[in-house]
């Protein structure tokens, strides 16, 4: 909507794209302890005093908010009429979008990662598990283990979704099910999940690498070679001209 959501210290402010003017400003309180998140008209705003905001992103009007038991560490999920929350207890916890009311609570047993929300919830947790949850309740509908901590957000295509590990390891498994398609070790500690860059799938970790992969049998394409290490995942943009930039920030 034009805006651009800027954090720093205890204030929000809301600034013209074009012109950097400040639009709103709104004192939170206390400093942000996860990455803002947009969609269709809402920001969500998550606090180091373990309180969730809900504004509307126009205008900065605090909508409601929501105290929970347990730090909130990586960005809360929005799809449709609900908000999923990843705690810091192990918890996955929904609420309803429009008035932050409590929906359901799913006890994993390690801390879970940002979660992606499609027609399941797909998120990996610190006991080296993955997860796909129902939307409903939180039922746990299946699970697979890897070798290490899950890191960082997994991404979807029709047939699969694809994670990382920190056993240096990206996978692909049947969306489904949870079965196995392939496994490919990976040359640096991951930082994040994989994103993707048309076609492919990017990975990068704490190195000066970023590697590509085919997603139907996790052939590796090509590798890219920064100056310096990796400080932020690579991220594919589109360009002005209709090709797409390949964005990579260092040290």
């Amino acid at each position: 909507g034009g805006l651009l959501y800027v954090a720093s210290g205890a204030e929000l402010r809301g600034r013209d794209t074009a012109t950097g003017a400040t639009r709103w400003l709104v004192s939170l309180g206390a400093p942000i302890s996860a990455p803002l998140v947009w969609n269709t008209g809402w920001l969500l705003v998550v606090l180091e005093t373990d309180v969730l905001l809900a504004l509307r992103a126009e205008t900065g009007a605090i909508i409601w908010q929501r105290a929970f038991e347990g730090s909130i560490r990586v960005a809360p999920a929005l799809a449709g009429s609900q908000v999923y929350v990843s705690l810091s207890t192990g918890a996955v916890v929904s609420l309803a979008l429009v008035s932050g009311e409590w929906q359901w609570e799913r006890k994993l047993e390690g801390v879970p990662q940002e979660i992606l929300p499609v027609d399941d919830l797909f998120v990996g947790a610190t006991d080296n598990y993955f997860y796909a949850l129902a939307r409903r309740d939180g039922a746990i509908k299946w699970r697979w283990q890897a070798g290490g901590d899950i890191v960082g957000r997994p991404i979807v295509d029709k047939e699969r979704v694809y994670f990382a590990s920190l056993d240096n390891v990206l996978w692909a498994l049947n969306r489904s099910n949870g079965v196995q398609r392939w496994k490919q070790p990976l040359s640096s500690r991951p930082t994040a999940g994989p994103s993707q860059a048309d076609d492919l799938l990017m990975q990068g970790g704490r190195s000066p690498i970023a590697s590509f992969f085919h997603p139907i049998d996790g052939t590796r394409y090509a590798e890219t070679l920064a100056p310096t290490e990796l400080t932020f995942p690579p991220l594919s943009v589109p360009a002005r001209t209709g090709r797409k930039l390949l964005l990579i920030m260092t040290t």
